[in-house]
């Protein structure tokens, strides 16, 4: 679906840049919320929101393991309101806070080999944090 694939766009392209809201991209794409919400729940059993926060989530996780950013920077660069806010939701999300996610994940030699210097990232042009989810 056109419609669908407009409404994954826009949100997908919002992850770094602002928090986007389903009534804007209502206005954006001229359809409406009820709409929206029907098109994202019959393909993805989400909905838009669900799906928004997911994908900022599934973003951290990676920059978590893959940077050397704090947590602070990170919820910063996905414009969440706080770095409390943050945390409480990627535990919601992935189960544990993203301070354990990061020990667990990355062993010291890892984390020095692997991760990216926050001085030469560019969150926008990075290919590695574009999430590729499943086309409906």
């Amino acid at each position: 679906n056109n419609k669908l694939n407009e409404i994954k766009n826009q949100l997908d392209a919002n992850i770094y840049k602002k928090n986007i809201s389903i009534e804007e991209i209502s206005k954006t794409l001229n359809i409406s919320e009820v709409y929206i919400n029907k098109l994202f729940k019959d393909a993805f059993n989400t909905t838009p929101h669900q799906y928004y926060i997911k994908r900022k989530i599934d973003t951290a996780a990676s920059m978590l393991i893959t940077t050397d950013l704090t947590i602070t920077e990170i919820s910063e660069h996905l414009k969440f309101t706080d770095q409390s806010y943050f945390s409480k939701v990627f535990k919601k999300i992935i189960g544990v806070t993203p301070y354990t996610y990061r020990k667990t994940n990355m062993s010291n030699s890892q984390a020095q080999s692997n991760r990216t210097n926050k001085e030469n990232f560019n969150f926008y042009e990075n290919p590695e944090y574009k999430i590729d989810y499943q086309k409906h």
